[in-house]
């Protein structure tokens, strides 16, 4: 699958901001946003739209995945779920579906 576009994230407060700007643009989407710690351990959690819901995935791995009603309520669990990281960088890749 051929990503549309990465954005590298200083904040985790604006990764709120930065998706909603990728979900303004493009529609259906797939959000993959990648983590990594001082330490240089890495994370990622996966957001799409599932007919009426957002599923989000964590380590890729579905047994664990959520819904959400919306993508602002998948968002505000993806910046909860990546501050327990402590993350030094934030990436978010976005891909059409």
């Amino acid at each position: 699958m051929k990503t549309l576009q990465t954005i590298n994230i200083s904040c985790i407060d604006n990764l709120i901001m930065e998706s909603q700007k990728i979900l303004e643009q493009t529609h259906p989407v797939k959000i993959v946003v990648r983590t990594s710690d001082a330490e240089g351990k890495e994370n990622n959690v996966t957001l799409y739209q599932k007919q009426k819901y957002v599923l989000l995935t964590p380590e890729n791995d579905e047994k664990r995945s959520l819904l959400y009603g919306n993508w602002e309520e998948a968002l505000q669990a993806t910046k909860r779920k990546i501050g327990l990281y402590q993350p030094e960088t934030i990436t978010i890749d976005h891909y059409p579906i």
